[in-house]
């Protein structure tokens, strides 16, 4: 029997956009639970979850408001479908997205466009470092994934002008 006596902190998932990145975690979950012997699938996903913040918390709590108004039960009942359910948020490859790398003002700004969203969003922090004027919205509406309780919400617009190439402008 092998016994180690080593704190050991789990990493937190923020929901970034970044594959590797959620696959290392997963993996790192997955191998805490088998060298502590945590076999229960429940048990795994309840630690997973308590490494969540940021955009990976508000999905996962409006997922669980979701499947317990539904269900009247667990949001998720095996490891796999928590995968599944996480990978299909927060995974980054799908038809729909595209990332753009752009320099505005001397400074690289990475985008990720969905062409199945129906509302164009921009973070604050774009908007700081391409100095935008912002405007309050005229019906500021929460921000969430299936759920009407979302911790975010839409408050301001602004207007972004940009070129792909000579040929095509266009203002959001």
């Amino acid at each position: 029997m092998l016994k180690l006596d080593i704190n050991f902190e789990l990493p937190m998932y923020n929901g970034e956009l970044n594959a590797e990145r959620l696959d290392n975690w997963v993996r790192q979950i997955e191998v805490y639970c088998r060298i502590q012997r945590i076999k229960d699938d429940e048990t795994n996903i309840q630690l997973a979850s308590l490494r969540f913040e940021g955009a990976t918390l508000i999905w996962w709590e409006a997922k669980n408001q979701e499947d317990t108004l539904k269900k009247h039960g667990k949001v998720l009942s095996s490891w796999n479908d928590f995968f599944v359910a996480i990978r299909r948020q927060f995974y980054p490859i799908r038809i729909e997205l595209f990332h753009i790398r752009f320099i505005s003002k001397h400074t690289k700004i990475d985008t990720l466009f969905d062409s199945g969203s129906q509302e164009n969003l921009i973070s604050e922090g774009t908007i700081k470092k391409l100095n935008l004027e912002t405007y309050p919205h005229r019906k500021p509406y929460p921000l969430g994934w299936k759920c009407d309780n979302a911790k975010l919400n839409v408050t301001k617009r602004c207007k972004l002008r940009f070129s792909i190439t000579a040929n095509f402008i266009d203002e959001v």
